[in-house]
């Protein structure tokens, strides 16, 4: 199904993992750097003969060091191009702009992990690395002094090496070919806030790609008090996992990941209405993110959407953009009933007076009934813990799976799906086991990757 929807660009899966992933790397989504883009000339290194990426990338950090492009603005566009570090024609070129630091050091793989100074100008350090080897794996990271070692914050590729007792461990590559991580920083095309794409890169060749909402609760082992998804862990090596970040306010949370208001309440804020650009957002992922990342990366041969809470709602929307361009939608403890939910908070002008609000909008449960498919229909899957009557979201869910189910063209265990794992709570401990499991009419892993 989703080989048939048009896709700009489009890179060869079999480069990927090596040491410049993504080695058909279009321009940058939105230009960082304005005017100036294509005003600087010339670059302190040279690129390998051919790499015109490269070379546009070096000759903005040439630009960034001479004052023409601002530090921030420079860096970005680097990250959305070729990524950090930069291959040049005989190393790499590494940067990272200053937080308060005197001094930094590179140690890595490439120099047996003893400190090498970095330039400094202005707020930038930098430094280049001769690197010989052509091939192999080669990681790296920055020192501000003993104990003090950090990963890049900037670099394409990456790794969490760690779990939640032994905290994350980021490492970042210079290049590898083992799967890893790669990051594509404030991606926007101005409609919403800009936000960091994290994207698992199997070992491959890509088949599927799963893109997940929230996913800054994805990889990194503590990324939650309550540890991650582990999504990478759980996908087979011909499966890639988009992880879009989630707006880390709450009240923008809800704005993006709704199509329709209710009552919130933060301490912070006070009351508010809350949410309703969910239809704009969903088409951001479905027009801008997808091209974005199967431009860069393959055309899969299958292409998934998964969330959870309210990210749940958001996956259900994307899929309403265009059902005949996904083959599977994965909704966790999904807040169908968005809209219509009692929230408990302060009295205004109170200090210890509670009062319940509910909103009079009509929840997305309640109108999936209007919602029409063509000939070709999404797989749906739909899954909660808790209880009838209960928590995470049970009810919505169930009813959610029993009104796609009884749709023409629909049928339960066939392209409708319905997990319960009774007294589970919500959170990020009862998503990590569920595609943790084996069994496969439980696991919408297992589901998507036997499409």
């Amino acid at each position: 199904m989703s080989g048939s929807r048009p896709i700009t660009g489009g890179s060869n899966a079999s480069s990927i993992g090596t040491h410049v992933t993504g080695a058909n790397t279009p321009a940058p989504l939105e230009s960082a750097t304005g005017s100036n883009a294509s005003g600087p000339t010339g670059s302190l290194f040279p690129a390998s003969a051919g790499d015109e990426v490269s070379k546009r990338d070096l000759t903005i950090f040439t630009a960034m060091l001479s004052g023409q492009i601002a530090v921030k603005d420079g860096m970005r566009s680097i990250a959305l191009s070729g990524g950090w570090p930069i291959r040049t024609a005989n190393g790499y070129l590494f940067a990272r702009p200053g937080e308060g630091e005197e001094e930094l050091s590179l140690i890595g793989d490439h120099n047996g992990w003893q400190a090498a100074p970095m330039e400094k100008k202005g707020d930038l350090f930098w430094t280049h690395a001769p690197v010989l080897s052509p091939e192999g794996t080669l990681r790296y990271k920055f020192s501000a002094g003993p104990g003090r070692d950090f990963a890049d914050p900037w670099a394409r590729r990456y790794l969490y090496e760690g779990d939640l007792e032994q905290g994350d461990r980021e490492i970042s590559f210079i290049r590898t070919h083992q799967p890893h991580l790669e990051r594509w920083p404030l991606v926007s095309d101005g409609s919403f806030d800009p936000r960091t794409i994290q994207v698992w890169v199997p070992k491959g060749p890509i088949e599927r790609i799963l893109y997940v909402h929230d996913g800054q609760n994805q990889f990194r082992p503590r990324a939650t008090p309550f540890g991650a998804w582990s999504t990478d862990k759980a996908v087979g090596p011909r499966t890639m996992v988009v992880g879009i970040e989630a707006n880390l306010d709450p009240l923008k949370r809800a704005l993006e990941y709704t199509d329709t208001k209710n009552w919130l309440y933060t301490r912070s804020t006070g009351w508010q209405e809350a949410g309703g650009d969910g239809e704009k957002y969903a088409a951001f992922c479905h027009n801008t993110v997808v091209d974005f990342i199967e431009s860069r990366y393959a055309n899969p041969k299958k292409r998934g959407i998964m969330g959870s809470s309210l990210g749940g709602v958001a996956a259900y929307l994307q899929s309403r953009q265009d059902p005949s361009a996904y083959d599977f939608v994965a909704c966790l403890s999904s807040t169908f009933g968005f809209g219509g939910l009692e929230v408990e908070g302060l009295k205004e002008g109170t200090k210890d007076t509670s009062e319940i609000r509910k909103s009079t909008s009509i929840p997305l449960v309640d109108r999936m009934t209007e919602h029409q498919f063509g000939e070709q229909r999404p797989v749906y899957y739909f899954y909660s813990g808790g209880h009838p009557g209960g928590a995470d979201n049970y009810d919505a869910t169930l009813k959610a799976a029993q009104t796609i189910a009884a749709k023409p063209g629909y049928g339960w265990d066939t392209n409708v799906f319905h997990a319960h794992a009774p007294g589970v709570p919500h959170g990020e401990v009862g998503w990590r086991a569920l595609l943790a499991r084996e069994q496969t009419q439980k696991n919408p892993i297992r589901i998507f990757e036997a499409l």
